[in-house]
């Protein structure tokens, strides 16, 4: 009996050691067949500027031209493509196919701080000749390399037409009870398509959604008179309106429905919106309550609410974003209304620059003799107008205009403090051409937030200096 066990213990040993060593050799083979798996690709940090070539005569200018510069990122090789799309003219040339990197940049690889020229007369699409594209034309660009798309942008003409904008919306009265009549008014700004303005509140029960507004000339707004709705809410919708060009805008509104004879709320606020930290007073209005009032004030940012016998509060935004503040206010009786407005915050203006000069003062120009170095070193003005500090930091490239690319400079970091007026940045010291030239300096840098190092921008800035023996 004894050796029966034995033998059975013995036996479950076995087996444990045999289902761990299966279980080890399981997960290295899944192991090693996930390694085989190929990594993937690096993503895509290219920035570019796009800008379009005005020529033509005074009198009838016209676009001949986009050319596009190279902020950041690697270099794109010339095989890549360049593809523009006319939006009144996409059969035309040059917007019918693909024009390569080569045509714009006349060498082997497309490099920081390079312009791609995009002259239309030169594309062997046009063969030679290009009368202009109109100022009112909409063109896309893209850039595509090994069939990944790293850029796009679209630029509009001096005279493309713009949609009409909707500028303010209003209900009355508000709040709306049950059953009356309302008035629903919109300020529209910019030329609109006769019969194409209308309000949609289909939210609401038993409204007719969509319906056309009318336009009173005498108070310059579009109108429309409901019958009332029937059931208390807050219902939302929205106004549309198409400008003679033919293109679409929209507003959004919400309306407040109380029960008629019951109690009701509305809120104000004082702005709402602003760069923070962006302080608002908030008050309320309250109507068919009973007895005394209690108003709890939530502000939407995630801080605490605050309930308060009065009807007004105060509030400082300091974290950006659109906010929906609201206010609910209770009576004696336990009846309750509530009210909302939204509150946007953005951030503080930074207002930056650059200017150039050389220390003898002249704007753009100094002389090299091959004898030595006739011309002091060029630097950059930087100054910053905003409300917090910054750091800048980038490159710069020389490239002379029969030379090609001769010199790279780091430049920064350098810190502006808030309300700065003025930085200096040396620009290639000692540099040194080896032949007369004019040389076209592009400076490329990075604006960060001193304090938390979110960026801020890019400046882009160009300078001529013509060498001369």
């Amino acid at each position: 009996m004894r050796r029966s066990r034995r033998k059975r213990g013995v036996s479950d040993v076995v087996a444990t050691i045999i289902l761990l060593a299966m279980t080890v050799t399981l997960f290295s083979a899944i192991f090693a067949f996930v390694t085989t798996f190929p990594r993937p690709p690096a993503q895509n940090s290219n920035q570019f500027q796009a800008t379009l070539v005005y020529g033509g005569t005074s009198g009838s200018p016209v676009v001949v031209g986009v050319n596009i510069t190279h902020l950041a990122g690697p270099s794109v090789p010339s095989t890549a493509s360049v593809y523009l799309k006319s939006a009144l003219h996409p059969t035309q040339c040059p917007f019918t196919g693909a024009v390569p990197v080569s045509q714009g940049i006349g060498s082997t690889a497309w490099s920081l701080g390079q312009v791609w020229v995009g002259n239309f007369a030169s594309f062997p699409a046009c063969g030679g000749t290009y009368a202009g594209d109109s100022l009112s034309d909409n063109i896309t660009v893209y850039i595509i390399n090994q069939n990944n798309m790293i850029f796009t942008v679209v630029l509009p003409g001096q005279g493309i037409g713009t949609p009409p904008a909707i500028t303010s919306v209003r209900y009355s009265p508000d709040p709306l009870a049950t059953g009356t009549q309302f008035w629903v008014n919109a300020t529209i700004v910019g030329s609109v398509k006769p019969n194409s303005v209308y309000l949609n509140l289909g939210s609401a029960p038993g409204f007719p959604a969509p319906v056309k507004m009318t336009y009173f000339a005498s108070s310059g707004t579009w109108s429309y008179a409901g019958s009332g709705i029937a059931q208390s809410g807050i219902y939302s919708g929205f106004i549309n309106a198409t400008g003679t060009s033919g293109q679409t805008t929209a507003s959004g509104l919400t309306i407040t429905v109380v029960s008629a004879g019951g109690m009701f709320a509305s809120i104000a606020a004082t702005p709402t919106s602003g760069q923070t930290p962006l302080s608002v007073s908030f008050s309320a209005t309250v109507g068919g309550a009973n007895g005394t009032l209690s108003f709890q004030w939530m502000f939407g940012d995630g801080s605490p609410s605050v309930t308060s016998p009065n009807p007004w509060t105060s509030h400082t935004y300091t974290t950006l974003g659109s906010f929906l503040a609201s206010v609910v206010v209770t009576d004696s009786s336990g009846h309750q209304a509530t009210a909302s407005v939204t509150i946007s915050v953005t951030p503080p203006d930074l207002v930056y620059g650059v200017t150039t000069a050389n220390n003898h003062n002249v704007a753009y120009g100094c002389v090299y003799s091959y004898s030595g170095w006739n011309c002091p070193n060029i630097f950059y003005r930087v100054w910053n107008n905003g409300s917090f500090s910054v750091i800048i930091q980038g490159t710069e490239y020389a490239n002379g205009s029969s030379s090609g690319n001769v010199a790279t400079d780091s430049v920064g970091p350098m810190t502006l403090t808030a309300g700065q007026s003025t930085g200096q940045m040396t620009a290639f010291s000692g540099f040194q051409p080896s032949q007369t030239d004019t040389y076209t300096f592009t400076l490329i840098l990075t604006v960060t937030q001193q304090s938390t190092g979110a960026f801020v921008g890019y400046i882009h800035q160009t300078v001529t200096v013509s060498i001369t023996g």
